[in-house]
């Protein structure tokens, strides 16, 4: 087994390098709890219209069980929308020079965001609301109609979701800003595809800012390790000794690096959400 003195600065450097890759993860994992819960939600919405094709059911009833199970799918990815636009600050403060500009640069990339587009104010106004008086979705609407596909005619079913006005007015409490741009009735299906797309433009502004940071502590980090490892087999560990006592004990390791690189594949910057549905056709 190989040993290797190393300084105080290239042992705080080691440590640095992981944080940031550990950052970055952390940043890619919250990312994907936020897309997964908006898959759900896609999934329920379509899910519901297949239910009503398939199964009859008092109209009533029908309408009741579509509202609570799409306000669920909904509450849950608002929720997860709230812990990410919180939280990911976080996860990018290790790759700054300065960690208290994190916070700064994602309220910048935020209010981007609100400024731009009604959806984007309309949803957070929304997720207040549905943490502490009431429910999103106050009309359901099943439409029925014949489409032209090719040569042929088909039937097309869609489960409208709505949030009106007037209940949003009568709870008193929704912000009056956003209630004074709003229409009669909000298509919900539209807004959540548009809220996501502007989400999306935050990660990728997120992403951005740590990048170089990220591939700077990725290269210096794989070096280290191919450099230890050529001169002994198996895991690369890094430790304080102080007094002859181990304080502290780390593998060097881009494992979870590996992961972020998946994660942040396979979730790239959406586009034309609000133009998309998802078709059983």
């Amino acid at each position: 087994m190989t040993h290797r003195l190393l300084s105080e600065e290239e042992y705080q450097t080691l440590l640095g390098d992981m944080t940031i890759l550990r950052g970055a993860l952390g940043l890619e994992t919250k990312y994907q709890y936020l897309i997964r819960n908006y898959a759900t939600f896609e999934r329920e919405l379509f899910d519901c219209t297949l239910d009503s094709v398939l199964f009859e059911k008092n109209e009533y009833a029908s309408f009741h069980e579509i509202k609570v199970r799409l306000n669920l799918a909904l509450a849950n990815f608002l929720s997860t929308a709230r812990l990410y636009l919180d939280q990911a600050h976080r996860d990018i403060q290790p790759a700054l020079a300065d960690p208290k500009e994190a916070a700064r640069l994602l309220k910048h990339f935020r209010t981007e965001q609100y400024d731009s587009h009604f959806a984007y104010r309309f949803m957070e106004a929304l997720r207040n609301h549905v943490q502490h008086n009431g429910s999103a979705i106050h009309l359901t609407t099943k439409t029925v109609e014949w489409v032209r596909v090719k040569n042929e005619e088909v039937m097309e079913q869609r489960t409208i979701i709505q949030t009106t006005r007037q209940s949003l007015a009568e709870d008193g409490k929704f912000k009056a800003e956003v209630l004074d741009e709003m229409d009669d009735q909000v298509d919900l299906r539209r807004s959540v595809r548009q809220y996501v797309e502007c989400l999306s433009d935050i990660q990728a502004s997120m992403r951005s800012v740590i990048k170089d940071a990220v591939l700077q502590a990725e290269t210096h980090l794989q070096q280290v390790i191919e450099a230890a490892l050529e001169e002994k087999e198996g895991v690369v560990r890094v430790m304080k000794i102080t007094d002859g006592n181990v304080d502290e004990d780390y593998a060097l390791s881009l494992e979870y690096d590996k992961v972020r690189r998946v994660l942040q594949s396979e979730s790239a910057s959406l586009r034309n959400l609000p133009l998309m549905h998802i078709s059983g056709r």
